[in-house]
This record gives structure tokens, C-alpha cells and sequence, in this order.
């Protein structure tokens, strides 16, 4: 049975679709971006199609609706005043 056009439209869009995000996110991390940036990129691409498609009444086939954010793998630690200023000392002491 031969595929029809919509459906090779479809495929052709999703494949597409899958080397603009792989292409993308080579291009940010190559540029030295951390996960945080990048993921921040993509949360704002998100947005904007989600406006054209809610807002504007433009139909996007959730163009972006894949994409997805990884996950900053940073620890935060938090310190007191005091700890903070033992930290530096000890880091200006002994270059």
C-alpha cells in the first residue's frame, strides 16, 4: 500500500524536525554553552511556538512540542556568611 502525501509530508517534517533540535544543540554546546543556557534556549523556542500556535492561530504541527531540556546535573551549595568568608580566606592564602 503506498503511503499518501500527507503521511510522507509527516515524516519528511519529523525527520526534519530531528536534525534542526540535533543540529542546534551541537551548535550551542560547541559554542560552550552549559546546560542551563542551552535548556533556557529551548524552554524560550518552546514559548514562542506555543504563542504562534494559542495566540495567533497559526497551526505549528507542535513543532517543538519534542524538544526537550536536559537536566543541569550542577549542585548548589549554600553557605553561611561565615563559611563564605573562611572560604576565601583560604583561597587567597594559598594561591
Amino acid at each position: 500500500m503506498p503511503i499518501d502525501f500527507q503521511e510522507r509530508e509527516y515524516v519528511s517534517e519529523n525527520n526534519y524536525r530531528k536534525k534542526f533540535y540535533s543540529y542546534f544543540m551541537q551548535y550551542l554546546y560547541k559554542k560552550g554553552y552549559h546546560d542551563r543556557y542551552v535548556g533556557n534556549n529551548i524552554k524560550i523556542a518552546r514559548s514562542i511556538f506555543d504563542y504562534l500556535e494559542l495566540e495567533k492561530n497559526m497551526h505549528t504541527r507542535n513543532f517543538l512540542k519534542s524538544f526537550y531540556v536536559k537536566k543541569a546535573s550542577i549542585a548548589i551549595l549554600v553557605l553561611s556568611p561565615y563559611n563564605l568568608i573562611q572560604e576565601l580566606l583560604m583561597i587567597y592564602k594559598h594561591p
